[in-house]
């Protein structure tokens, strides 16, 4: 007997799923004729908007292979040459100078390296291809994941690391023991007690779902349960992370700021046999996913790009899985909202029971705040300073952040973080591969810099206080050290740091304030400015 929870699930990701494989194929060159037979770069063999075909799409092959299981529609059509095809084309481009390229040409980026590596040892241990088909590329691949680690993306190090127990368990010869067991350690090490992975220094729910999958992509390889018990760890510290939503994931307040989570590795958790794992897997997938195939779900708003990346494919993979999986007993037990502090990443939920209000906060990313009460949402994102040529924004994730609890009573102190928009040009363009065709992958770090990560700070300091009242959220902003110039104004939903799968759409982007708020400005002595915001949060028309 199949549980009706179960069943739901299967429908509403099933029903996302075949809106999805059309997107795919689409993706797919389907000409057998054609030199670029199975590439999954559209922009790069139909549009020719590229001088390179990206290799982290060709993970599109193992989606093929996944719908041929799941969907009678595509299993009379001539699709699995197609899926091969796509594997034959990664073997040819794995074996090129400085490969594994994503955003420019001789990339050798890690990322394309872990994914897409990963997606053909599973094609190739489930008998999908014959190893000595791309034998060449998978050798050339595993050198280079055993030489490198990826410490600040976790959920690109375990697909690594996935990837070489696969590649282990088909050809032992080309991953030593030795080195096997010394990446296992420090992989695992990226994983805080809390539960959660380093993804830019902090927890992403939606990085952290993808981290799951590999972990089970890593277990069916080598049967090893140390990669099971870090994805319970990390099931719950999901789980605890949207207790008190009602639905939907917590946006900004990650650290790569994601709104998705991919349901593969979390469903496969159903199956535990400890109900306390089963239950916490249980909650996440429907509060996440049921009423996937709604317009207004995230899922909705996934580009093809992620569609043709891993979120497609792990869909398809639950599917599957959700298909074969037979439970007979599974009551779904939804927690109380109830407070959760997350010290070593400094994020807090707070509740009152009284009047169901729900506050969640992240002190590194200076001072985030969502309420959620009445069935609505609103967040304050903290500020942007304009000044010329340059802005400075708080909320943007750092550990350089102090928080200090006190009283109820939370403050988060530390300096702005100065932003500057990066444009491109045909100039900048050939810099870049002129770069990359004399350092390869050393030139990636000095890009993640200019791009992503910022080791610099203004001298303007911030200090954000947040108080939580029974009717009420108090916020009081004190900026030290502004210029008369600088034009201060509250940031959209959209977060200034570069994430590639971030900023899908999301109505909060038209619509972040769902409570009436009043706001006072108040200079107590030159360059020190202080801002008075209070969310009411009984219950109000949108505004």
């Amino acid at each position: 007997m199949r549980d009706n929870i179960i069943s739901n699930l299967y429908i509403e990701l099933n029903k996302v799923s075949e809106s999805y494989a059309p997107r795919i194929l689409t993706q797919i060159c389907r000409d057998k004729n054609s030199e670029n037979y199975g590439c999954a770069d559209r922009n790069w063999w139909h549009y020719k908007m590229r001088d390179f075909p990206s290799i982290i799409l060709q993970q599109s092959g193992l989606s093929v292979f996944e719908l041929l299981k799941f969907n009678t529609l595509y299993q009379n059509t001539n699709l699995e040459p197609l899926a091969k095809a796509s594997f034959n084309f990664w073997n040819k481009r794995a074996k090129k100078f400085r490969a594994f390229e994503e955003y420019y040409p001789w990339e050798e980026g890690y990322p394309p390296l872990a994914f897409s590596t990963l997606a053909a040892a599973i094609s190739i241990k489930n008998d999908f291809i014959n190893y000595k088909d791309i034998s060449s590329g998978i050798k050339i691949a595993a050198k280079q994941l055993i030489e490198r680690f990826e410490a600040k993306a976790a959920n690109q190090q375990v697909a690594g690391l996935a990837a070489l127990c696969t590649i282990r368990h088909i050809n032992p010869k080309l991953v030593p023991e030795k080195e096997y067991k010394f990446l296992k350690k420090k992989t695992l090490n990226l994983q805080d007690e809390e539960g959660w992975f380093q993804e830019y220094d902090g927890p992403d729910l939606g990085y952290l779902s993808v981290t799951i999958d590999c972990l089970w992509d890593a277990y069916d390889a080598t049967l090893d349960h140390d990669f099971v018990a870090s994805g319970e760890k990390a099931i719950f510290f999901i789980d605890k992370m949207i207790n008190n939503l009602n639905s939907g994931s917590i946006g900004l307040h990650n650290s790569r700021n994601t709104d998705y989570i991919v349901p593969y590795g979390i469903s496969r958790f159903l199956g535990s046999e400890k109900t306390e794992v089963r239950n916490a897997a249980l909650r996440i997938m429907v509060k996440i996913f049921q009423g996937a195939s709604n317009h207004d779900h995230f899922l909705s708003a996934i580009d093809d790009r992620y569609i043709n990346h891993y979120i497609g494919l792990s869909l398809f993979r639950s599917v599957n899985f959700l298909k074969t999986i037979n439970i007979h007993s599974c009551n779904l037990v939804l927690n109380e909202y109830k407070d959760f502090s997350f010290h070593n990443c400094g994020i807090y939920w707070i509740t009152n029971k009284e009047n169901n209000c729900r506050v969640l906060i992240s002190g590194r990313k200076g001072g985030n705040v969502s309420i959620y009460a009445h069935d609505k949402k609103g967040s304050d994102f903290g500020w942007i300073v304009s000044m010329p040529k340059l802005q400075l924004i708080s909320n943007w994730w750092s550990n350089d952040w102090e928080i200090n609890i006190k009283n109820n009573v939370f403050s988060i102190h530390g300096n702005l973080f100065p932003h500057k928009e990066l444009q491109s040009s045909p100039l900048k363009h050939l810099i870049l591969r002129l770069s990359s065709l004399l350092l390869g992958h050393r030139l990636i770090n000095f890009l993640k810099r200019q791009i992503i990560f910022k080791s610099t700070k203004t001298k303007i300091t911030f200090n954000r206080k947040i108080k939580i009242l029974k009717k009420s959220i108090q916020l009081e902003d004190t900026f030290f050290g502004l210029t008369d110039n600088a034009n201060l104004s509250r940031p959209s939903r959209q977060s200034k740091r570069h994430v590639a799968s971030a900023d899908s759409y999301h109505y909060e982007d038209l619509n972040l304030h769902q409570y009436e708020f009043s706001e006072r400005k108040e200079f107590s002595q030159q360059g020190v400015l202080k801002v008075f915001t209070e969310y009411g949060i009984k219950e109000t028309n949108s505004i």
